[in-house]
């Protein structure tokens, strides 16, 4: 039984594919800290310019 467990592949692509999407949105979740400083740094350049 536990061969049997361990040979199976059915929900592999599943497993890659939820380790790709998590990837994905913490890549996008890092990369929104770096795009809210440098939006920050110029509007507060822009409203001090008028």
């Amino acid at each position: 039984m536990l061969q049997r467990f361990l040979v199976e592949e059915d929900g592999i692509n599943s497993v890659e594919y939820g380790l790709i999407g998590t990837l994905i949105a913490l890549a996008c979740l890092a990369s929104l800290g770096l795009i809210r400083s440098a939006l920050q740094t110029t509007f507060i350049a822009w409203s001090s310019s008028m």
